[in-house]
């Protein structure tokens, strides 16, 4: 019950489980050899739990990340900053799970972090790899969350995208079917 409680609970955290700033130094630079951080307004925004409505667009959920396939129809949106996690998820209105469209892309800047494998390990703040198998989606080779009967009504997948920089995205039922464009579509700067 532990990880679909993670999911479905996700825009109802409150600011008590932020930790501004901890994804890294707030309005930090980007560059090919750092992880993408949350700006200083980034870091207040998640701290207050402000809803973006409506969702932010490619260029400016994540600062450091471009999302260029967002499938249409998401009414809100919300930044997460978390110990190590920087996060934009896009919601949309139902309330089933079967219904309920929601897309989660996160960075995890951990330097211990450098192959599929490394993902196995149980360090990230939310969400965990260790019933998981290697695949290719959107042309990348990513760990998949296998789903139990938890964790039924969501695909996670995850890859590193340069040593300390890992990528997941999470995706509802719904969209299942665009989970490939959206990993595709994923360009860390």
């Amino acid at each position: 019950m532990k990880k679909i409680a993670v999911f479905t609970v996700l825009p109802m955290l409150s600011a008590a489980f932020v930790v501004a700033g901890a994804a890294g130094p707030a309005g930090a630079t980007v560059g090919k050899d750092s992880c993408p951080t949350p700006t200083k307004a980034d870091v207040a925004r998640a701290a207050a739990d402000t809803m973006d409505k409506p969702a932010r667009g490619s260029d400016d959920a994540l600062n450091g990340v471009r999302v260029t396939y967002i499938p249409k129809g998401f009414l809100a949106g919300q930044v997460r900053v978390e110990p190590k996690e920087y996060a934009y998820q896009w919601m949309g209105k139902e309330d089933t799970p079967d219904k309920y469209r929601n897309l989660w892309v996160r960075i995890t800047c951990d330097p211990s972090l450098v192959k599929l494998a490394d993902l196995r390990n149980p360090s990230f703040d939310s969400g965990e790899f260790v019933k998981s198998k290697k695949g290719k989606v959107g042309g990348r080779s990513v760990l998949v969350q296998i789903p139990d009967k938890e964790f039924r009504t969501f695909r996670y997948v995850a890859w590193v995208e340069r040593k300390g920089v890992v990528v997941s995205v999470t995706v509802s039922q719904p969209l299942f079917a665009d989970l490939d464009k959206v990993v595709k579509g994923i360009q860390v700067k």
